[in-house]
């Protein structure tokens, strides 16, 4: 790819094309010096944050997406409040993920947790409700990476009924599945492990290889800990030992 060039997503089936650096450049610096209301501006620092995404350039990425933020809550505050809902929280989402997928956990912390406390159906963006999973993996597998089992407890209980809130049960996203049930085996969650087994859609299984395999996987060790609760339970050596003298006595 030449030096410079970006790739730009598009709606449609995805397909990327690339984009010369010189518009990058440009379509960058009218990001940062836009004139209030330009809504334009909010969509195309927003297509250039996500080519500099998929170029992994995730900290430029991140800038341009709260960029692209400040562009659209200054629009939204000049439309009609029954126009075009304000994306700004979309936008800031991205930046979040962007942030924290660069190792910026401390600008990524405050913006994930506004994305889980919005209410995406006041904000007519019920469509985007999906990016609060996507939240809470990040902060989940945070939590199983450092062996706090508390604080992964206490965001899968969080997260399950945020679910249950936007009716977008937790996990949905196949990614996400697959991270969350590593984590959960890691951490011996097993409740958690069944709670992604039952989410996992049949289709997904029929030609993803590594999903049969995190799944075979899986069931294995949710039989082993149900075999192992229900073994009668051996005397300790001690017990044994002492158990013929207690016996004399009585």
């Amino acid at each position: 790819m030449p030096d410079g060039a970006c790739i730009r997503r598009l709606e449609d089936g995805g397909v990327a094309r690339r984009l010369p650096a010189g518009r990058h450049a440009r379509i960058r610096k009218r990001c940062f010096f836009h004139r209030p209301g330009e809504g334009t501006m909010s969509r195309e620092c927003n297509d250039e944050a996500y080519a500099a995404w998929e170029l992994g350039h995730l900290q430029e990425a991140a800038e341009l997406f709260m960029e692209a933020a400040r562009i659209e809550t200054a629009a939204a505050a000049l439309r009609s409040p029954y126009a075009t809902p304000d994306r700004t929280i979309t936008s800031e989402a991205r930046a979040a993920f962007c942030y924290w997928d660069a190792g910026d956990l401390e600008q990524a912390r405050p913006l994930l947790r506004k994305v889980i406390q919005t209410d995406w159906k006041k904000a007519r963006l019920w469509s985007d409700r999906h990016d609060t999973e996507k939240a809470f993996m990040r902060l989940i597998l945070e939590a199983a990476s450092q062996g706090n089992g508390a604080q992964f407890d206490a965001l899968w209980l969080e997260a399950s009924q945020r679910g249950q809130d936007l009716d977008y049960p937790f996990p949905t996203i196949l990614p996400n599945q697959k991270k969350l049930l590593q984590a959960a085996l890691l951490l011996e969650r097993f409740d958690a492990v069944r709670q992604v087994l039952l989410r996992i859609n049949p289709e997904h299984l029929q030609n993803d290889h590594e999903l049969q395999l995190l799944k075979a996987m899986a069931e294995q060790r949710v039989e082993a800990r149900v075999s192992a609760s229900a073994a009668p339970r051996r005397p300790s050596l001690i017990r044994r030992l002492i158990r013929p003298f207690v016996s004399d006595r009585t």
